[in-house]
């Protein structure tokens, strides 16, 4: 094991409605669990020499003064068995101040902001409390993380009203100083067959304003269009993700899951798959047995799939709120498996059409020149 995802709290200052984690509680995570969380990541990561920490939530910066004292214990204790960690967190943003987002690069803890597009996308969904959208709020706390974070970067969750402005609302974010995208499909809401389609058609879209962006040299990343992910998607895959082989997450209890989607999204304490806990370690040997299996077993589903070789048989926390078990493909996630195979030769096609022979430099380098000129407006 050498990643751990640790929910610091189960609360959160929004209120987005298509939230993963449901029924959201008050429910902070103790010191000592925390603590012993740490060792155990430590104490079980083998002869790993770097390992990571995902700071999650709910919100974890309503939990600033646990992230400080984590940090500290942590780092401290890595250094005493030669290893060192690598920190990460996942925020709304909205807690950002000046003094945080200096202690964060003080502390080398990078973090990405989940945004979900323009104004108009961001706000359909992520709301405080009193139903006020986050949008505007957000965006006038950017230029201080930008002081001491230069390359931000969001974690987009695409529903399907927000499909036809989807290229826009990340020109709109790119302008205000974000630079990195993560881009993919919100579950949780009702996806018909004609919004798969049209997430199809968005994909592409946002094809065309990678190259464009290449073609100016500009610093800006959508990852899923890189050469490194293509060619991983190209790759004989094991069947699941890595939930609960290489890396596990750690509820507020203290109780282990294969990731903090599976920890939440049945509602508070009714995660899938429960694995042991941070003071008797791995007791449910079953559970964990489950996620072991990297060969088609069980998924009967895939067994007849031409994309059975290369696609990982889907979210296994999606799988298990859609059809019970995490061996059981949900049918949206296997409808977008041959949306990504398609959207993957076209942004393959597209490079060699515009780079030439220097096309796959170009997928790994903004600074690739191109070999002929072409007409892309920006």
């Amino acid at each position: 094991m050498g990643y751990m995802e640790l929910i610091l709290t189960s609360d959160c200052n929004l209120r987005c409605t298509y939230c993963f984690e449901k029924n959201k509680q008050a429910l902070d995570m103790p010191d000592e669990v925390a603590l012993r969380a740490v060792d155990f990541l430590l104490d079980n990561s083998g002869p790993l020499k770097e390992v990571g920490i995902l700071l999650f939530g709910g919100e974890p910066m309503l939990r600033m003064d646990l992230i400080e004292k984590v940090h500290a214990y942590g780092t401290t204790r890595a250094a005493t068995v030669g290893k060192t960690i690598n920190w990460s967190m996942t925020t709304n943003g909205t807690l950002m101040d000046q003094d945080r987002a200096e202690w964060l690069s003080r502390h080398a803890v990078r973090y990405l902001l989940s945004m979900d597009g323009g104004r108009q996308d961001h706000d359909r969904y992520r709301h405080f409390p009193d139903g006020r959208g986050t949008f505007d709020f957000l965006i006038g706390l950017l230029p201080t993380m930008n002081r001491f974070q230069p390359w931000m970067g969001v974690k987009m969750s695409v529903v399907p009203q927000a499909l036809p402005t989807l290229r826009a609302g990340i020109e709109e974010l790119y302008r205000t100083g974000i630079n990195q995208f993560l881009v993919g499909y919100a579950h949780g809401v009702p996806w018909t067959d004609h919004d798969v389609a049209e997430y199809e058609v968005a994909s592409r879209e946002l094809c065309e304003l990678c190259l464009e962006m290449r073609y100016h040299k500009r610093h800006f990343r959508i990852a899923i269009y890189e050469e490194d992910s293509l060619k991983e998607r190209q790759r004989e895959q094991l069947f699941g993700c890595g939930a609960g082989r290489g890396r596990f997450c750690v509820d507020p209890y203290g109780d282990f899951y294969g990731c903090s989607k599976l920890a939440t999204i049945l509602g508070e304490g009714q995660g899938v798959l429960p694995m042991g806990n941070v003071f008797q370690g791995f007791t449910r040997i079953d559970n964990r047995s489950a996620f072991l299996i990297t060969e088609l077993g069980p998924r009967q589903k895939c067994q007849g799939c031409e994309l059975r070789r290369t696609c990982n048989g889907g979210c296994p926390a999606v799988n298990a709120a859609a059809g019970g078990h995490i061996f059981q493909s949900d049918d949206i996630s296997c409808k977008m498996s041959f949306i990504g195979k398609r959207v993957d030769e076209y942004v393959r096609r597209r490079y060699k059409e515009v780079f030439g022979t220097r096309w796959q430099e170009a997928l790994t380098s903004p600074q690739c020149e191109l070999e002929r000129p072409i007409s892309l407006p920006i």
